[in-house]
């Protein structure tokens, strides 16, 4: 009788132990964030470039993810009717083409921002003399009389960058110098690399490549604060988001700028992860990435990757178009920003 019971004893203990088993190892195959089921799918128009670093960390790194998110990113240039038609729900976005659409009463409000600043580099190509380098800016300027200079295009902050740049000096556009338009960077380092320009603008790592090749000297740095303010000072790249999406889904917007966040910060943390912020711009800058520029290039990005959104920075962007004639006025602040769910911090060095 006594056997019996004990033999009981040892199956029920037995069968406890087998069943706290399986639940172990049931939890230990869930996943830790979201199960796939239960995210959002969101997308978003971007044109692939080292100055989205910061979206790019977020999709690599899983932010998105633990936020119930998943991206479906649409590669493509045109992002500002892509976001307009409701085509895709947001968009990686330089500032330029926000600030014009804002001013003909077509506004995508930026939600976050993933450079305080622009990254363009004014370069001068090695085989132009420059006598009046050591004067600084703007003087060494005068050293590009009659100089072609690529550009990816017109209307935009690379225009308003040069044309501002060379005012200072008296200089005109078409009468001193002429800006021509390249396209992608890559077209335009490959002018410099053929002695087809004798100037351009650049971007990372575009910049930090031409410099190591000899291919290029840096004249004037919007990253180093250079230039004139409305550029040096202006906002950089950002987050916009579709007006309607946002007002019928504040909850997934409120998610998205949670991801950004917490990706600029990751990007600044350049000590503590260069080894994987190098390995995911060498996944998104596929045919153009060489480690140790990429670093370069990562190490600017990093100085300018905070999330705070600033109406000031807006406004010297739209100032500084309005210097080329992109847009009659300073559209109003709410239509460039999200003021209601735009974080107003931090802003960075400078700011």
């Amino acid at each position: 009788m006594g056997d019996k019971k004990i033999n009981e004893s040892w199956r029920f203990r037995r069968g406890i132990t087998a069943a706290i088993a399986i639940a172990a190892a049931l939890m230990m195959q869930a996943p830790s964030s979201v199960g796939a089921a239960d995210l959002v799918t969101v997308k978003v128009a971007n044109p692939t470039a080292l100055l989205h670093l910061p979206y790019y960390v977020a999709i690599e790194q899983g932010f998105f993810k633990k936020q119930g998110l998943e991206i479906e990113n649409i590669t493509t240039f045109n992002w500002v009717p892509a976001v307009l038609s409701g085509d895709v729900d947001f968009a990686t976005a330089s500032p330029d083409a926000l600030v014009i659409g804002a001013s003909k009463g077509k506004p995508v409000p930026s939600i976050v921002t993933e450079q305080q600043t622009n990254s363009i580099t004014l370069l001068a190509s090695t085989t132009l003399k420059l006598p009046n380098l050591a004067k600084g800016y703007p003087e060494y300027l005068r050293d590009l009389k009659g100089a072609s200079i690529g550009v990816p295009n017109l209307g935009t902050g690379n225009e308003s960058f040069i044309r501002q740049s060379f005012t200072q000096i008296g200089f005109e556009n078409g009468r001193d110098y002429s800006m021509v338009a390249m396209g992608a960077n890559a077209n335009i380092l490959n002018a410099l690399r053929a002695h087809k320009t004798e100037a351009a603008t650049l971007i990372p790592p575009f910049t930090e490549l031409a410099i190591s090749e000899k291919s290029g000297v840096a004249l004037t740095s919007e990253p180093k604060g250079e230039g004139p303010e409305t550029n040096a000072k202006g906002v950089g790249t950002n987050i916009v988001v579709n007006p309607a999406y946002a007002k019928a889904h504040p909850d997934v917007v409120k998610k998205f700028i949670a991801a950004i966040v917490e990706a600029d910060a990751y990007v600044r943390d350049t000590d503590k992860n260069m080894e994987r912020l190098a390995e995911i711009v060498a996944k998104y800058q596929a045919g153009v990435s060489i480690k140790a520029i990429d670093e370069q290039g990562i190490r600017t990005i990093a100085s300018l990757a905070y999330p705070g959104v600033s109406c000031k920075s807006w406004q010297l962007v739209a100032q500084g178009l309005m210097t080329i004639g992109a847009v009659p006025a300073i559209p109003k602040c709410e239509d460039m920003i999200a003021l209601d769910v735009a974080p107003k911090g931090p802003l960075g060095p400078g700011k």
